[in-house]
């Protein structure tokens, strides 16, 4: 019997590090290594058989899933067959991001090409280590699956299991053709459209970055919530953070835009410098994508229509040789280039330091009127208060506590150490004197710390950030763990962290890879920031601050959370996390998340408590935080 040889392309994308290239290798029968394997796999191609008498030759091709390589992968997918989507089981962020970042991408550059979503490194589920928890389970895979149209399979290219499955899956696909989903797309446009649409949440309108707005318009055409007859218009504003040139943009968004039937509209003059500045990003390409709506009343916004002529720049990008072409983009004239004014960014910072700096000025009065009304009935009690240096002071108060003792503090006294927030930037331990005076009323030895900020020097990004502000606080909890003479317990260490500082606290017990664990007997943390990828995700605008604290990449992020830590030397060391649901700058999510992630290896002795009254500031008061402190003595 005579075979039918096909020559087809698979290509492979996924997260750096989720075990793209050791499956590639385990397609051509290489041995397994357990060192990494940067994306250095060459072209290869293996010959599948099929059972329908068709001989598949596959070209295999890799692909780099670190953001440095953004700008080169497109190069992998022209004239691709089939894609694999890859992500690993033990890692939670790899997983999001294939709805995030992959499928987006991939439905942009291969719209036809059909797609695998495949589940690496399963023998881990095999695995005891006591590290090795909330694995993703195969369910979620064929959820997320059939959520974005592809088919699921798990392997594990450690143990060669179900290799060989994948291989023949991704060859029949690719032999067989694409679903065609974009022409799915076009059909649903001729549809009839429904009676009624709901208007988009109000933040659904600022997009930041391509992969997003890409989405957006994808998921209004899946819901039909197109009318080719508009009297109203909803605008989204697209921006993207890097320095890309309107050409760029435009052929990126420029093919489902004309399939969402939106216009792609060049914001008007000052309109960058302005929408970076709001959205703390200091360089930003932005295009008004408006998307067409209904006349349903509660769709009638304050957007108005605007008179379309020409725009050289997107007029150039149609004449291009792409297929990205079609007759319902309009364009609208654009003024010369911004040039944005400089220290703009610098002024708004320092506004929103007035700003929480005013904050912490009402709080403290609001103490200062509590301890007065408290000295009038009774006799205030005695403090000491002593200022220390843990570190090299470099000429400035960074790395230095204060210690507050009330008169009958001894050798058997616990100690309250209290780490300050401010976005890793702001704030110094001086602006809750009146709280921690107020912990020595009752009569605790108290400790406030001051660690390094990350601070812009010149418009430059900071010299100061993570791990510098663990370890800076580490060291002073060092410090007081060795030099209690006799005026605390140094076994009886517990930690009260507040915004960024309760991310600092948690991460100082948690991670194990620092030595400060040992010293810490119990922590509180209050409106705290524990997952850095989902503030992200949630508050766009607190990315510049986040860049501030910890740099541009994903993967620091995910390192730096404390969800992402888990540890088997807790014994019975008490933990509180603590939140207002009346905070207006730090969500629920997160209490919840780090809850949730605590209950899963610690849950005899984790607390959560939301029924905190008061704003992100508010809240930090004596009173708040006299009972979650009996509680973690308790």
């Amino acid at each position: 019997m005579t075979r039918d040889y096909l020559r087809k392309k698979l290509v492979i994308v996924g997260d750096g590090g989720c075990g793209k290239t050791c499956l590639l290798a385990a397609f051509k029968g290489d041995k397994f290594t357990e060192d990494y394997m940067p994306t250095v796999f060459e072209n290869h191609i293996v010959v599948v058989d099929l059972d329908n008498g068709k001989t598949v030759e596959m070209a295999l091709w890799d692909t780099a899933g670190q953001e440095d390589y953004d700008r080169l992968r497109p190069l992998s997918y022209p004239e691709t067959d089939v894609i694999l989507i890859c992500f690993s089981i033990n890692f939670p962020t790899s997983f999001q991001n294939v709805r995030d970042r992959w499928v987006p991408e991939v439905n942009h550059f291969c719209e036809n090409a059909p797609k695998l979503l495949i589940g690496t490194k399963t023998d881990l589920r095999e695995s005891k280590k006591p590290e090795l928890v909330g694995l993703i389970e195969a369910y979620k895979g064929e959820d997320l699956a059939r959520q974005i149209g592809a088919k699921y399979f798990e392997c594990s290219a450690k143990t060669n299991t179900n290799v060989a499955e994948v291989l023949q899956a991704a060859a029949w696909e690719a032999a067989n053709g694409s679903r065609k989903r974009l022409k799915k797309l076009c059909t649903i446009l001729s549809e009839k459209q429904p009676e009624t649409i709901l208007p988009p949440d109000l933040y659904s309108r600022v997009h930041v970055g391509i992969n997003q707005v890409t989405r957006f318009m994808e998921t209004y055409i899946e819901n039909k919530q197109i009318n080719t007859t508009p009297a109203a218009i909803t605008p989204v504003i697209y921006i993207c953070k890097r320095e890309i040139k309107p050409l760029q943009v435009c052929q990126h968004v420029l093919y489902l835009a004309a399939l969402a039937q939106v216009k792609l509209v060049p914001m008007p003059a000052d309109a960058e410098s302005k929408i970076s500045q709001a959205l703390g990003i200091k360089r930003a390409c932005t295009v008004l994508v408006e998307i067409m709506e209904d006349k349903e009343e509660s769709l009638r916004l304050s957007a108005r229509e605007i008179p379309y002529i020409d725009a050289p720049w997107l007029i150039n990008a149609l004449k291009q040789p792409i297929t990205y072409k079609s007759d319902t983009i309009k364009t609208l004239k654009t003024t010369a280039p911004t040039v944005k004014k400089k220290g703009k960014q610098q002024q708004q910072q320092q506004q929103q330091q007035q700003q929480q700096q005013q904050q912490l000025k009402r709080k403290n009065q609001e103490v200062q009127k509590t301890a007065n009304k408290k000295s009038k009935s009774s006799t205030r009690m005695s403090i000491k208060v002593d200022t220390y240096c843990y570190g090299p002071t470099e000429g400035e108060n960074a790395r230095s506590l204060d210690i507050y003792l009330p008169a009958r503090a001894n050798k058997s006294s616990p100690l309250i150490v209290f780490i300050h927030g401010g976005a890793w930037r702001t704030e110094d331990k001086a602006d809750y004197r009146q709280l921690c005076t107020g912990f020595s009323e009752l009569g605790y030895a108290c400790a406030s710390v001051n660690y390094r900020l990350s601070l812009k020097e010149n418009g430059e990004q900071p010299t100061i950030q993570h791990p510098d502000h663990i370890n800076d606080t580490g060291k002073a909890i060092e410090y007081l763990y060795n030099n209690s003479s006799d005026q605390y317990n140094p076994n009886q260490l517990y930690l009260v962290g507040h915004s960024a500082g309760a991310h600092i606290a948690l991460m100082l017990l948690l991670d194990t890879k620092w030595p400060y664990h040992n010293y810490i007997a119990g922590v509180i943390g209050v409106s705290g920031i524990y997952d850095i990828p989902l503030l992200v995700k949630t508050f766009p605008s607190y990315l510049d601050f986040i860049e501030q604290g910890f740099g541009s990449r994903l993967s620091t992020y995910y390192e730096a959370s404390p969800v992402s830590k888990t540890s088997n030397e807790l014994s019975k060391k008490p933990i509180i996390i603590a939140h207002s649901q009346e905070d207006s700058l730090i969500n629920k999510d997160q209490a919840l998340g780090m809850y949730q992630h605590l209950k899963s290896f610690h849950p005899e002795h984790t607390i959560i408590d939301m029924a905190l009254k008061g704003d992100h500031y508010d809240i930090m008061t004596t009173g708040n935080l006299e009972s979650l402190i009996k509680s973690l003595l308790e």
